[in-house]
């Protein structure tokens, strides 16, 4: 029986949308202006995109630091690196863009959600 890998696709998928998301449910505020619950707490929150890097910057890591082959003989990747050929595109309300960006798939931050499923036959 063939193994498969899914070649990091979901912690890609989930990196570039954590990496448009920030936790702060505080009013939109001045810059450097400390939220009045941040500051009760002592809790700073830096935007998502001051600790992980700019969308771009993300992908373009993810592209060149790809994950260790798993142990073993037969894994099969799911994923082409060109195409989203055997994925489906699922059909959120208000899902972002689904992208191949330097051989990785990039789902856009979708209001709620953006998604894709595997179509083809599991090998």
């Amino acid at each position: 029986m063939k193994k498969i890998i899914f070649l990091g696709v979901l912690v890609v998928a989930t990196s570039v949308l954590v990496a448009g998301c920030t936790f702060n449910s505080a009013p939109i505020q001045a810059a450097g202006t400390p939220s009045t619950a941040s500051a009760r707490s002592g809790i700073h929150l830096e935007p998502a995109e001051t600790v992980l890097g700019a969308p771009n910057e993300l992908i373009a890591r993810t592209a060149t630091n790809k994950p260790a082959p798993f142990p073993g003989e037969g894994w099969q990747s799911l994923f082409d690196g060109k195409t989203l050929a055997g994925w489906r595109v699922t059909q959120f309300a208000g899902a972002g863009e689904v992208e191949i960006k330097s051989g990785v798939i990039v789902l856009g931050m979708g209001s709620p959600f953006t998604g894709i499923g595997y179509t083809n036959e599991i090998p």
